[in-house]
């Protein structure tokens, strides 16, 4: 099977020749999968030089229109010969594909929508951004417990802070599901919530992400060692795409600071991963777990306590990311200071998914956020180092009152 593909108004045309069977289809699934990840999510998959198709052709063009469809993306099917057409038509899906004879039928495609533009482009330097400004108003800054803490492994049951999720929109810290203090207390870990959703992953030998969806009708409190949240009033969002070796988060986010009003402000990030650096903790910092030496950071101990990412890893992963970033360490308020390092002024935690498709419009924001959280499969929740890179995605900005 030989595949080729060239440029046609807002779609990329892939023309196909020969058979698409079983032997071929797996080529062609990776060929297609390779160019969405590129950006190129509106497609026209050419027939006229396919000699035969089997239904594992088919499953792979079902696979394809299902996972653009979601993000704004489209795959339109042309030229079609008659076996072709009739294994649609056989096989049920003929109404839910859109089939032209050529691409007179296809109407072209504007570029811009209609009205003004909904976003500006923000040049710095080494790299540039679309940047789109939102109304949305100063939010309150929640503060829980003491991440001073952490180091020495002090916390006492005492120190379990309870917030319900309606308080809590976006958020990050080291927390745990679950009612009874001793049922929970070995599960505490590195913790992201998102849009008021929960995910987790607790400090043990073999850990899981741990979930709690949010609905209103049951908003069972989540227990924080120690955390920050804030509302989800966003001020303007950052959208990214990246050709080459992208800026790290550390760059993104001092961008980041240059819209952003308060001298601390929260972050939300969805992109997909150019390799990441992170952290997460192997064991739980309770006083039942108190190092001798007092220091779970000392270079003796340190890998027993934490499990670290030397270099970048989780290549073409989908993550959220939420945390807490400095304009400006000399304005940070002295009740704010000890929930960001003083080295790198951000703090970030970020729930690595598996590789998914996202859209490319800065309006999808939102949406995108909601869907990700909903539809894709969580492998670990870490504590984000500013070295690591995302090759594309979103950076949502909100103001904070910090009094």
């Amino acid at each position: 099977m030989n595949i080729q593909t060239e440029k046609w108004n807002n779609f990329l045309i892939i023309h196909l020749e020969g058979r698409i069977d079983g032997l071929t289809s797996t080529g062609f699934q990776r060929k297609v999968d390779q160019l969405t990840a590129e950006g190129h999510l509106k497609l026209i998959l050419d027939f006229s030089r396919v000699i035969f198709m089997s239904s594992a052709g088919l499953r792979v063009i079902i696979q394809i229109t299902r996972s653009l469809r979601p993000i704004g993306g489209e795959v339109i099917l042309m030229t079609l010969p008659d076996q072709v057409r009739e294994l649609f038509r056989v096989s049920g899906m003929e109404p839910f594909l859109k089939v032209v004879s050529g691409l007179e039928a296809i109407m072209p495609q504007s570029t811009s929508g209609p009205g003004e533009a909904i976003s500006s482009r923000l040049d710095f330097g080494e790299f540039a951004v679309d940047w789109m400004a939102l109304t949305g108003k100063t939010g309150q800054l929640l503060l829980l417990g003491d991440p001073d803490k952490l180091a020495s492994s002090a916390y006492p049951e005492g120190d379990c802070h309870r917030v319900k999720p309606s308080e809590f929109r976006f958020g990050a810290g080291l927390a745990a599901l679950g009612d009874d203090y001793n049922d929970f207390s070995n599960l505490f870990g590195e913790t992201v919530v998102t849009d008021h959703h929960f995910f987790s992953f607790p400090a043990v030998t073999r850990p899981g992400v741990d979930y709690a969806f949010y609905t209103a009708e049951a908003d069972h409190p989540f227990n924080f060692l120690y955390g920050f949240g804030f509302p989800g009033d966003f001020s303007g969002v950052f959208r990214f795409d990246f050709t080459g070796e992208s800026p790290d988060l550390g760059q993104l986010l001092k961008a980041a600071a240059t819209v952003a009003s308060s001298s601390v402000f929260g972050v939300v990030m969805l992109g997909v991963s150019q390799g990441l650096q992170w952290m997460h903790l192997k064991k739980v910092p309770v006083l039942e777990n108190q190092p001798p030496s007092g220091n779970i950071f000392a270079e003796d101990i340190f890998h027993a306590w934490m499990n670290f990412s030397p270099e970048r890893e989780e290549l073409n992963k989908t993550i959220i990311t939420t945390g807490l970033v400095s304009r400006d360490p000399e304005l940070i308020p002295e009740r704010v200071r000890s929930f960001i390092p003083e080295k790198g002024g951000m703090h970030l935690h970020g729930i690595v998914f598996e590789n998914g498709l996202l859209s490319r419009d800065i309006r999808d924001f939102e949406t995108e956020l909601a869907r990700v959280a909903r539809d894709f499969r969580a492998e670990k929740v870490v504590h984000l180092l500013p070295s690591s890179r995302l090759k594309s995605g979103f950076i949502g900005i909100i103001n904070l009152d910090l009094h």
